[in-house]
Formats: C-alpha cells, structure tokens, sequence
C-alpha cells in the first residue's frame, strides 16, 4: 500500500515519528496536538475547558509544580524509572550475559478541579550492572501528590548480572527485571505495567544480552553481542525513551561489558483552563 503523500506532509514537523502507510492526515501537528484514530491532528479535550499549556518534567528527583497563570484543571501522565541492564565478565574460554532491565510503570489521572499542595517526585534510572558482572539496579518510583489524591509508580526492576562459565551445549538463561507496577495506594485513573526485560542467553558459543523493557513512552536499550571465537563482547544500550530499561552486556574469553542505564522518568502535565 503505497503512502500518503498529504500524511508525510502533516508529520514533517514531527521528528523521530514513523509514517503509517494508507492513511490521510488533516489538521497540523504541534507540540500540544496527537493524532487520533481517525487520522486528525486534534488537541487534548476536556468538556468545558481549554488546553492553554503542557509542562514536562524530566530532571529526576523531587519538586513542587506551579500552574501555569488561569489553570483551573489538569490531566497528569507519569512514569517511573527503567531498570539498569545486567553486567558480565569472564575469564579465557568462558562466556557470559547480562539481562535487560524492566520499563517503568505508565500512570495517568484527570483533575477536574485543581487541587492544592502539589509535589512530585520524578524517579532516577537503574544505573547499569557493571564490567565485574553485577546486577543492574532498579528504577526510582514516581509521584504526583495533591491534598486529594496522588500517582503513585513503583520504578522496574534491574537485569541479572553474571560472571563467566565454560562454553557448551547447554542453555543458558539470565532473568530480566520485572516492569514496574502501580502502588497498592495509588490513584491513577489508569495503569499500565511496563514490559519486563528479556533474557540474556548463551547456547553453546554464542551469547547475547537481553532487551531492556519498553515503558508506556517507548523502546528500552538494545543488547550486547560477544562474537563467536573471539575475544571481546558488547556492552547494553541505555534506555531509549522515558522509564524504558537498559539492555544487558554479553562477553566471551576473557572481556567484560557493563550493561545500559535504565532512563529516567516522566512527568507531563496538561494545563486547561
């Protein structure tokens, strides 16, 4: 199916978008418009209300949001911090493989009213499991609190490390970090889990770090690969996108690679009056 002409026109003011085939765009993309279902560029709606501003948080750590002036109500997504992708070392004639690292969890609500006593904590990144074969850490947990309610996003968990094991023809199977998942005290109007990592493994002679976890905003880091009857390995990727995990390393005969950051995570804030 051939591509859309007045689409590709549409998107060119957005980098780093893939193209869909077949479909046709109306409207103009901006930083406060997303394309919707029906192939239009539209603004976030609320009954009664208009969009007048977007505020993203990306620095890790705590803080207090102030409205922009004439805010009277906001819809709040976060996410938690990725999980660090697993380290690996070995010896002569050894291999070894570092897991991914899991995404962070998704969370959103609507406030219709603006509440008052407005903090947030923005969670830090897993930071990599090291060249001596460690575990990757694990995310930092988001929040968004009011004096109502608050978002509440445990951070993912970090890839399995490992230090090196002969070759053969057995399978071996390092875990990823688990996704990251709401609180129990939570008020999200929704939740979504991110991804787990996925594996390191090694078969025979060949070895490869596992995928760092997806987050609701996108790719985790991608893995390390050791050559086949070489020495030397390759190190995990970090996190891609916010609260994605970090990819695990893989190494043979006597490298050692760390494994990816996991990357921070998010908070957006659309401001209506």
């Amino acid at each position: 199916m051939a591509t859309n002409n007045s689409l590709n026109n549409n998107l060119g003011a957005c980098s780093g978008l893939l193209v869909p085939s077949g479909l046709n765009a109306t409207g103009t993309p901006s930083a406060t418009t997303f394309l919707r279902g029906d192939g239009a560029w539209a603004v976030p709606a609320v009954t009664g209300k208009t969009l007048i501003n977007r505020q993203v948080i990306t620095a890790a750590g705590a803080g207090t949001y102030t409205p922009t002036a004439g805010t009277t109500a906001i819809y709040v997504e976060a996410v938690s911090g990725g999980g660090g992708g697993g380290g690996s070392t070995t010896t002569a004639g050894q291999f070894a493989v570092g897991a991914g690292g899991g995404g962070g969890c998704y969370g959103c609500k609507l406030y219709l009213t603006l509440p008052g006593n407005l903090t947030y904590t923005v969670g830090a990144g897993g930071t990599a499991g090291t060249t001596s074969g460690t575990n990757g850490s694990s995310g930092g947990q988001t929040n968004f609190s009011t004096s109502t309610s608050q978002i509440s996003l445990n951070g993912a968990g970090g890839g399995t490390g490992m230090t090196g094991i002969a070759s053969g023809g057995n399978r071996v199977v390092q875990n990823g970090g688990g996704g990251g998942r709401n609180v129990i005290s939570d008020n999200s109007d929704y939740t979504l889990a991110g991804l787990a990592g996925t594996w390191g493994l090694i078969i025979g002679t060949s070895a490869c770090g596992g995928f760092g976890g997806m987050s609701g905003f996108g790719a985790g880091g991608g893995y390390g690969a050791a050559p086949i009857n070489t020495t030397g390995g390759g190190a995990g990727g970090s996190g891609q996108s916010a609260g994605a995990g970090g990819g695990g390393s893989a190494v043979q005969g006597g490298a050692s690679q760390s494994g990816g950051n996991g990357a921070a995570g998010l908070i957006v804030i659309w401001e209506f009056a």
